[in-house]
């Protein structure tokens, strides 16, 4: 009998193979800052203890500028900037790389789009 490497095949109380039709969902990734209403993201920093403005200036940021670079977000306090970016624009687990490529799915989108 073939045997599959890292997977074992799930058997009745007979001993016989069952049918599995469904596949096991993996979790889900995290929320992005483009993901979110204007209303979500002025709730998301609300909650972050940071004042309502602050969305608009990351979605300026984000959106008009096309940056996730703490260091060119200028009208952000200095000494808390890279958190702020950190824990709104680019959620825990998100490399650069998918960060980049969300940020020119927009571009194209909006391009394309209009």
């Amino acid at each position: 009998m073939p045997t599959a490497e890292g997977w074992t095949q799930q058997v009745g109380p007979d001993g016989r193979p069952s049918l599995q039709f469904e596949s096991s969902r993996g979790a889900k990734p995290p929320v992005h800052w483009a993901d979110l209403s204007i209303q979500e993201r002025e709730a998301k920093v609300i909650e972050l203890g940071l004042p309502r403005f602050r969305a608009k200036q990351l979605s300026t940021h984000y959106f008009t500028h096309y940056t996730s670079n703490p260091d060119h977000m200028t009208d952000l306090p200095a000494e808390t900037r890279a958190e702020i970016v950190g824990q709104v624009v680019q959620p825990t687990g998100q490399s650069p790389m998918a960060s980049y490529l969300s940020s020119k799915r927009i571009v194209v989108c909006r391009t394309l789009c209009l």
